[in-house]
């Protein structure tokens, strides 16, 4: 047997060993997190999309089988001031010991998911598994019965906005017939509250928008309501209707500096011109022309400010005053 064989054969042999000790670096009373587990008892609470509200999980397994980066730190004696040593430290992983206060707010968070999706009565136990100095720990969603939505209503003072908000309704997130999920709600909160600034509501946002939900007696059926406030500058100031901007004047700055200030009595400006009542203004020389300025301003095609306006076009050398 040659000694390049006998030295894979010798390496092996100490990986396995030391796979089979995977403890050596677990403190003594505590446990390694060997396995963790999510198990949901219905389609709408997938396992899968409920495993990234656990805080602790098990070192990182290389196809599914082998915790490699585990054994490579393993590997390493207790000797720091050896190269080697700190070498496999850092290039592999420590073992992930078992914390009860982690497990303990995994549960909680995992609850606290499953309600906001429309199990309000959902609750998650954990069962473990102790062999040796290993633990393995399973979380099982018991989901209860969801809440639906029966009806959908708005409260909305502000008639503007009502009206906007009614020839909108195609694109609501809220149905009857839906769960009664949280993260729904606040998307639908977000979603209007972009649809409203790109119509000129530009100080609007979702803290305007509220939802109470009465509960069927009996049922689990709710009916549902959102509140859109009116504005208010002072709490007690009396509410009024949102302001809506329109676009006024429209000015060209071509030496503008983004680290600058925005006021136009900060800017160097030693000349300007006026081109289809645009004016124009400039530090020393022109070097676009106004017509290319002029014909590239989309924001006039729109009647109200948005929340963000912006827009690149591709100058090219005709566009230039030589």
């Amino acid at each position: 047997m040659n000694k390049g064989f006998r030295y894979i054969i010798y390496s092996l042999f100490a990986i396995t060993m030391v796979a089979c000790s995977g403890t050596k670096y677990v403190p003594e009373g505590a446990f390694l997190l060997d396995k963790v587990a999510v198990q949901a008892d219905n389609n709408d609470t997938k396992s899968t999309d409920l495993s990234t509200y656990i805080r602790q999980k098990p070192n990182n397994r290389w196809f599914s089988v082998i915790k490699t980066q585990l054994y490579i730190y393993n590997l390493s004696g207790r000797d720091s001031t050896k190269w080697y040593n700190r070498m496999l430290r850092r290039i592999g992983d420590a073992p992930v010991v078992y914390s009860e206060y982690d497990t303990q707010r995994s549960q909680e968070e995992l609850k606290k998911a499953v309600q906001n999706m429309g199990y309000m009565g959902a609750e998650v136990y954990t069962d473990k598994k102790i062999k040796k100095k290993k633990i393995e720990v399973t979380y099982r969603v018991a989901s209860g019965k969801p809440y639906i939505v029966r009806s959908v209503k708005l409260d909305v003072k502000d008639k503007k906005i009502a009206e906007y908000l009614q020839n909108d309704s195609a694109n609501s997130l809220l149905r009857p017939g839906m769960l009664l999920n949280v993260n729904k709600l606040d998307n639908e909160r977000q979603r209007i509250t972009s649809f409203l600034q790109q119509n000129g509501y530009y100080r609007f946002n979702k803290d305007f928008i509220s939802y109470s939900a009465d509960t069927v007696r009996s049922t689990y059926l709710v009916d549902l309501t959102l509140h859109l406030l009116q504005f208010k500058a002072y709490t007690d100031n009396e509410p009024s209707d949102h302001k809506q901007y329109k676009i006024g004047k429209v000015s060209f700055i071509t030496d503008y500096d983004v680290l600058q200030s925005s006021a136009l009595s900060s800017i160097e400006i030693n000349d300007s011109i006026h081109y289809k009542n645009y004016p124009i203004y400039y530090k020393d020389n022109l070097y676009l022309r106004p017509k290319v300025l002029v014909d590239n301003l989309q924001i006039v095609r729109v009647s109200f400010i948005m929340k963000e306006m912006y827009s690149v076009h591709i100058i090219t050398s005709d566009d230039f005053l030589h």
